[in-house]
């Protein structure tokens, strides 16, 4: 009687152990889109380049980490500058933070304004302000703040997307707030 017992209580702690680590390690592929409003039209080029203290052409080396600010989940990234288009950078690799992530309490994706994870060896003309809380750059708005520049399989960057870009910070307009 002690030996069957002792089995079904083995029995019973390994699938209990099994289900906490199936819960804690089990990450569904379930999206959460999240809207957000902005204090300005953020696809007029002009606007977005004026709010931002840096405009640049970079490629992501590597995805670093997601964590979790007080708003919700980030992803931060290791970019290879290419081109400062605007402003003037220490380094010509910085770290990023992109608003999208995980959530292990929703159990999902959260992505804001419907943003796509960056792609490592893609390059992307990112929209960024430094971060002095956190030491690092953000990207200033989901989606209209990291526009895809060239795709690592192919051999040059795509032209309108840089020529518009460019043709903004000449044209800059700061924000009414």
């Amino acid at each position: 009687m002690k030996k069957k017992m002792k089995i079904f209580i083995l029995i019973f702690t390994a699938a209990f152990v099994a289900c906490g680590l199936g819960f804690t390690f089990y990450k569904p592929d379930r999206v959460l889109g999240l809207e957000a409003e902005f204090a300005f039209n953020v696809t007029d080029k002009k606007l977005l380049v004026g709010d931002a203290e840096h405009v640049v052409i970079g490629e992501v080396v590597s995805k670093l980490e997601e964590t979790k600010d007080d708003i919700g989940p980030i992803t931060t990234y290791s970019i290879e500058v290419q081109e400062e288009i605007k402003g003037a950078l220490e380094s010509s690799t910085i770290t990023i933070v992109q608003r999208i992530g995980y959530d292990n309490f929703k159990k999902g994706i959260i992505k804001f304004e419907d943003d796509d994870y960056l792609v490592e060896g893609n390059s992307y003309v990112l929209i960024l302000r430094y971060d002095d809380i956190i030491g690092e750059y953000r990207i200033t708005t989901p989606k209209y703040g990291n526009v895809l520049a060239k795709e690592k399989q192919d051999k040059s960057f795509k032209e309108e997307v840089l020529t518009e870009f460019k043709e903004a910070v000449k044209n800059q307009q700061k924000p009414k707030y």
